[in-house]
């Protein structure tokens, strides 16, 4: 028996998130998503995309950003920002403090622009970008709901849907003042049908999840065979008065009753794929363009929807417009967050970018062609064919396809691991920056918003760019060609190479990936072959570890394997004064006792830091700084320290000869 429908629109003020193909300048746009965290859309970096003003004028513009904070550019480099009196899109300056972006209230494309004297690219300062970006998400985190008890149980409720046969729902719909244009059919194979070409995608979305999962997700939509015509022109879902996001929301439980009142009915329960309680996916195509101006109306975004029936009941939507194409990249990156439960990779406050183009939840290759999403995403979701790395192997098979994998196992943490994928540029991959073996560094607890590389603050997936200039964390590109790892230049990485494997918390990891082959479809590989440059049968890494060897450059190499030119037996790495004589007496920064200001000599300007500090034995130390000149160690400052200081005192300009 079938249980009656419950819906409703939600009344709330919170807004939703918009997610832009034809941007509105002024827009404010707000987001919620699961799991209490702001909803995530498919961030772009410079791409061209029409911008319509109040007026309906559309001009063509460069954008970078996501929902939360966005830069627009004009075609020839003008930074646009929105005028508050006429909310049109105007060049901007920047504010006398450099934290905010100035209409100078003359309209993008006018002639006017050349009496301005602008720059070219201004940009507002990093830290308030940032500051500004975190603060919209945190507004769109602060209630998921609503206040709707349904969104609340199941953002503690609902589950991953990535695996098997999985069918979410298209709705299509459109308008008296608009009807559809891109027949159902063509929406369909769009979502559902095998080698689907049409505006030249590469494949369906079907055929996209089916082939980045390695058949374990084969994912569908139902399409209707005919649009829903909305009860309202388009105009009344555009109305500006209502609060962004509700008049969408009405629209998506309009389509839904519609689709539940129709004669035979239809079954919801369907589409819970994983029985956990609610339907695994709702996107919704309007025709035409968004009409509305500065993110009102049907402005395209993500958010949350109550409406139950059959046993089951909705979560999570996406509703945007279907314009006069119909693309993938967009499309799979929010089925990525909706059926994946995956995280954005990219950084939140545009200070870094992420994992750049080496994943789909980051910045995208192509509209049409999207690259695969990183390993550590796939094995999130048990897409992977994992070897776990604990034993010394050569001759290890990398191909590129298969969603092949190697994890390496912290020995403590189960957050924290490395993982190594092969990819090559080649189908889904071929717009790529590089090919190569891609080696992860995941922290769970991390977050890609942190681009510090510190032990607390670092990214959730970092590529470990075999180059070692760290360009995504510094913000320099989103990924080139020297980032993966492959022969004849990145052969080798290990804790004594840069970069180097060593865990967050600075310690080596033991993690040593040599012999890599030069990148193809299928790539090999050593992992281990443990160093031990002293010749003791035990790993180098954990002699440093147990004590048995010293390691005072940290750099994973036991420091009686490296070179100690003077003979002092203090390192060159660690050595301050590296040309001492032979046999003379150094402290541990190999510099001869006495000469505190380490320039190679013991003399009278040395001996008034001794002067100073000399006290008599077992008082403290006058001052912390006079540590440099107890040089029998005893903590105090007396006429020990005086004799040794004596024996190497030479005078200005001369090498110090004390001996042992």
């Amino acid at each position: 028996m079938r249980w009656q429908s419950r819906h409703r629109a939600e009344r709330t003020q919170r807004r939703p998130l918009a997610r832009s193909r034809v941007v509105f300048l002024c827009a404010f746009v707000g987001s919620l998503f699961a799991a209490g965290s702001a909803a995530r859309a498919d961030a772009v970096w410079g791409e061209v995309f029409p911008l319509r003003d109040p007026d309906g004028t559309v001009t063509q513009v460069r954008v970078w950003g996501d929902e939360f904070y966005r830069v627009i550019e004009s075609l020839d480099g003008f930074t646009l920002t929105c005028d508050p009196v006429s909310r049109a899109a105007c060049y901007a300056r920047l504010s006398a403090d450099g934290n905010d972006l100035v209409s100078t209230g003359v309209r993008v494309s006018s002639p006017l622009r050349t009496r301005l004297g602008l720059q070219r690219h201004i940009r507002i300062q990093p830290a308030a970008a940032r500051t500004k970006a975190l603060a919209a998400r945190a507004e769109a985190a602060m209630d998921l709901s609503g206040g709707d008890p349904t969104i609340h149980a199941a953002t503690a409720a609902a589950q991953p849907a990535a695996s098997g046969n999985v069918q979410a729902l298209c709705l299509i719909v459109d308008f008296s003042d608009e009807p559809g244009t891109i027949p159902p059919a063509t929406v369909d194979a769009y979502c559902n049908q095998i080698g689907f070409t049409g505006y030249g995608n590469n494949g369906s979305v079907r055929d996209y999840y089916y082939a980045v999962s390695n058949g374990h997700l084969t994912y569908t939509n139902y399409v209707p065979a005919a649009y829903y015509r909305a009860q309202h022109p388009k105009s009344y879902y555009n109305d500006p008065d209502i609060t962004y996001g509700l008049r969408a929301r009405e629209l998506v439980i309009e389509a839904l009753t519609a689709l539940d009142n129709q004669p035979g009915g239809f079954d919801f329960s369907q589409y819970d794929s994983n029985g956990d309680g609610y339907v695994d996916g709702i996107n919704c195509f309007y025709a035409g363009y968004r009409n509305a101006a500065w993110s009102e109306g049907l402005w395209p975004h993500s958010w949350t929807v109550s409406f139950s029936a059959d046993g089951v009941s909705t979560y999570k939507y996406q509703i945007t417009d279907m314009r006069d194409s119909l693309t993938l990249s967009t499309f799979c990156h929010e089925n990525g967050h909706m059926l994946c439960f995956w995280p954005d990779l990219y950084d939140y406050g545009y200070e870094s970018m992420g994992v750049g183009r080496f994943c789909l939840m980051c910045y995208s290759t192509s509209n049409t062609n999207p690259q695969h999403p990183c390993a550590p995403l796939k094995l999130d979701v048990d897409w992977t064919n994992t070897t776990l790395l604990t034993t010394p192997q050569t001759g290890l098979i990398a191909p590129a396809a298969g969603n092949v994998c190697y994890r390496y196992n912290h020995p403590t943490l189960s957050n924290e691991y490395f993982i190594v994928e092969s990819r090559y540029r080649s189908g889904r991959d071929a717009g790529l920056p590089d090919e190569g073996l891609a080696i992860w560094h995941v922290d769970l607890n991390g977050s890609n918003n942190n681009e510090q590389m510190t032990p607390l603050q670092h990214y959730r997936v970092t590529l470990v760019q075999a180059d070692g200039r760290w360009d995504l964390e510094y913000d320099r590109n989103d990924g080139d060609s020297t980032d993966l790892w492959a022969a004849p230049s990145y052969t080798e990485c290990d804790d004594s190479t840069t970069p180097n494997t060593h865990w967050w918390s600075g310690s080596p990891s033991g993690l040593r990936i040599a012999d890599i082959s030069a990148a193809g479809t299928t790539m090999t590989f050593t992992f281990g072959d443990w160093a031990d440059c002293n010749e003791n049968s035990v790993p180098d890494t954990e002699d440093i570890a147990t004590g048995t060897s010293e390691d005072c450059n940290t750099n994973g190499v036991p420091d009686e394997c490296e070179a100690d030119s003077d003979g002092d037996g203090v390192i060159d790495g660690c050595d301050a004064c590296a040309e001492t004589v032979p046999g003379t007496l150094v402290g541990a920064n190999g510099c001869a006792l006495g000469d505190v200001n380490h320039d190679g000599d013991v003399d009278l300007n040395d001996f008034g830091v001794l002067q100073v500090c000399f006290n008599g034995p077992n008082r403290p130390l006058p001052a912390t700084w006079c540590d440099v000149v107890d040089l029998d160690g005893d903590t105090d400052i007396d006429l020990s320290d005086f004799s040794l200081f004596s024996r190497c005192f030479n005078g200005p300009n001369r090498i110090p000869a004390c001996r042992e």
